[in-house]
């Protein structure tokens, strides 16, 4: 028997900090957040629901747990997904937020995908 090839669509990443300070300095009370999107890349749609929800997701935080530094990469893996867990489990512990500072990955330019999909099952 054959097997069934899935085609997953392409990952679209949003930098959501230029997104929101364009939002912010948008005086005009109709915001176009999809043209906003749409000027920062050019083929990502983005719903006004969840722009609310990502917008209203910590909102009521007013604790945070930061962390940084976490360099994912083959050799680091398993540990790395055991901080994942741990800052988690820390955070729903203290009802707290959760902000990443930066340096998830090891190496600049290219992602692995075995990590990539590791890091993924264990935020899901």
């Amino acid at each position: 028997s054959k097997e069934e090839v899935v085609s997953l669509p392409q990952p679209i990443i949003l930098d959501l900090d230029s997104i929101f300070q364009s939002i912010k300095q948008t005086s005009d009370d109709d915001i176009d957040v999809n043209s906003i999107i749409h000027n920062t890349l050019p083929n990502a749609t983005i719903t006004e629901e969840t722009i609310q929800q990502i917008t209203n997701c910590h909102s009521h935080c007013t604790k945070w747990l930061i962390f940084s530094d976490l360099h994912v990469m083959p050799t680091t893996l398993t540990t790395c997904l055991q901080v994942l867990d741990t800052i988690h489990a820390a955070a729903l512990e203290r009802q707290a937020g959760i902000l990443f500072l930066g340096d998830f990955w090891h190496h600049r330019g290219f992602v692995r995908v075995d990590c990539l999909n590791a890091v993924l099952d264990t935020m899901s």
